[in-house]
């Protein structure tokens, strides 16, 4: 079992607490635990094997889309058109 899906069932066993999934995920990915490539296997893999995928899916990929239009709307206070 990757780390994605042990913290997926994990977080599905302990009702999803608030950011720890996609925290986990981050880590995983600084500390050259998990690669990109790995992430999107994991998201790919849609199936019944691991429980709680569809809102493991649904935090991760919220949260980060979230952070990237975050991002990008401060990024966009500094330029001047």
């Amino acid at each position: 079992m990757t780390p994605h899906f042990f913290f997926q069932v994990f977080c599905f066993e302990k009702g999803y607490p608030k950011g720890l999934l996609l925290r986990s995920f981050v880590n995983f990915y600084e500390l050259d635990i998990m690669d990109e490539q790995a992430f999107l296997r994991w998201k790919e893999d849609v199936n019944d094997t691991y429980p709680g995928k569809g809102k493991a899916l649904f935090q991760v990929c919220v949260e980060v889309y979230f952070l990237m239009n975050l991002i990008t709307c401060r990024w966009c206070k500094f330029v001047h058109w």
